[in-house]
């Protein structure tokens, strides 16, 4: 079971020598392993080479980084060592090739993103300072320009966002050490401002939600009973009410999903035996689910999106690593193809698709850390 009770001290300690660490080439040095395993992207299971650079800098204990970075999350010591990445056959797809467009305004990782009347908002995250951010990013496709709005009033991440008739709904996350959270709030672009609603019944975080018909359908998660959760929380947005649904056949924190023709597909994460291949379909209208096409490159913290009716799962990280496989599902196939891979492995970023371009920003890379690279998919 994830534990996060002691992170708070841990942080403090990393914070103490942040400045060298995160500023200073040099830290990575040799004998030193500033990537903490299954914490950042690296599993248990696997042993991680020694990447550093010779020279100067700050050498922190391995440990003190893993404890002090464990806020990012972990997982089950159980390892599936039948892991594999896809077996697909390449196809031709809407997606042609991938370009970097203008960085974040600063690094952040565990962020959520959506689309809204045509922008890409990214929300809340674990920023480079090592805190909980209540950051809201909204980029402009037209100008390739960021601009910075209204904070969040509860800073968190690994929370799940989605949008709906104008508006943006944060829910769920953790903001550490030990806080869960139900909190919904909701962002309204026109006027830059928040409103608190009638908070998710089941407190938890690497969630992910969608929205059918004026419902809000929160998905999965973890929090501090159960680290593979099945919760599927229907919120009437009309009446402000949640109600308890179908739940998802199998349990799972740090998935993702999108939404084609009303149906919720709800694909990868991490479940009790390992990196999920899991796609499960749900029919809020029918209040059942049913089980689809395996992913076929099993992976946690990826992200998905849809276009054209067509699902994308993009990134991510399993027991190879880092990933920037690009797998598209055909709904009406039922079958999966590759489309081509993203340009910067990362996993634990944003994703949205606006106006038939999709847009990922941010999240974590076992080089570079903290990312605040940008890119967009080209036809």
């Amino acid at each position: 079971m994830r534990r996060k009770i002691f992170v708070g001290l841990s942080l403090w300690l990393l914070a103490f020598s942040a400045p060298t660490l995160f500023n200073c080439p040099g830290a990575l040095a040799q004998g030193v392993n500033p990537l903490p395993n299954h914490l950042l992207g690296q599993d248990r299971c696997q042993t991680v080479e020694d990447n550093g650079a010779n020279g100067g800098g700050f050498i922190v204990p391995n440990g003190l980084i893993q404890q002090a970075l464990n806020a990012l999350g972990s997982y089950s010591d159980t390892c599936n060592s039948s892991e594999q990445t896809s077996t697909t056959s390449p196809s031709i797809a809407e997606i042609k090739s991938w370009r970097f467009r203008s960085n974040l305004p600063f690094p952040c990782t565990n962020v959520e993103g959506t689309e809204c009347n045509g922008k890409f908002y990214v929300i809340g995250g674990f920023g480079n300072n090592l805190k909980s951010s209540a950051d809201v990013e909204e980029y402009n496709p037209a100008t390739d320009t960021w601009t910075t709005k209204a904070s969040m009033p509860t800073p968190r991440y690994d929370l799940a966002v989605a949008s709906y008739d104008g508006l943006i709904y944060a829910v769920g996350g953790y903001s550490g050490p030990g806080i869960w959270h139900n909190t919904l709030e909701v962002y309204n672009p026109k006027t830059d401002t928040w409103l608190k609603k009638a908070p998710m019944p089941t407190v938890r975080d690497n969630l992910k939600a969608g929205i059918i018909n004026g419902k809000l359908y929160a998905i999965g998660g973890n929090n501090q009973t159960n680290d593979y959760l099945t919760s599927n929380e229907e919120y009437d947005i009309s009446t402000d009410k949640w109600t308890v649904k179908a739940p998802m056949p199998t349990g799972r924190n740090a998935l993702d999903l999108t939404v084609v023709n009303n149906i919720l597909y709800v694909v990868g994460g991490m479940q009790e035996t390992g990196f999920s291949n899991a796609n499960e379909a749900y029919d809020p209208s029918t209040d059942k689910w049913e089980t689809k096409a395996s992913l076929p490159t099993p992976r946690r913290h990826l992200g998905v999106t849809s276009l054209n009716n067509k699902i994308y799962a993009i990134g991510g990280y399993n027991s190879t690593g880092d990933l920037a496989v690009n797998e598209v599902y055909n709904v009406q196939a039922d079958s999966w193809s590759l489309a081509p891979a993203i340009n910067e492995k990362r996993n634990r970023f944003a994703i949205a698709t606006v106006n038939s371009h999709i847009f990922i920003a941010g999240g974590w890379s076992n080089n570079s850390w903290f990312l605040d690279s940008v890119e967009e998919s080209m036809p």
